[in-house]
């Protein structure tokens, strides 16, 4: 449980991030979708699947960024 807590936690472990854990949701809806739509009897479109995960994926890793950066250099007092 230490693993999962420290993927979506913050910097200092003490709260859950909401960016981490949406971002980890979405990624495991996107495969089950797919997953659920090759099931169903549909094709597997290898490009399209990979830019929608990418997609995802550069998203909330571009947030967490932002969050993150922004939140060091308040700490330290500086105006961005």
């Amino acid at each position: 449980m230490n693993f999962i807590r420290d993927l979506f936690s913050t910097a200092d472990n003490s709260n859950w991030e909401l960016a981490r854990v949406l971002t980890a949701i979405f990624a495991v809806a996107l495969i089950g979708y797919q997953g659920y739509s090759i099931y169903k009897g549909q094709d597997f479109d290898p490009v399209s699947f990979a830019t929608g995960a990418g997609a995802i994926l550069a998203a909330g890793g571009l947030g967490i960024s932002l969050k993150d950066k922004a939140r060091s250099s308040s700490q330290r007092g500086e105006v961005t």
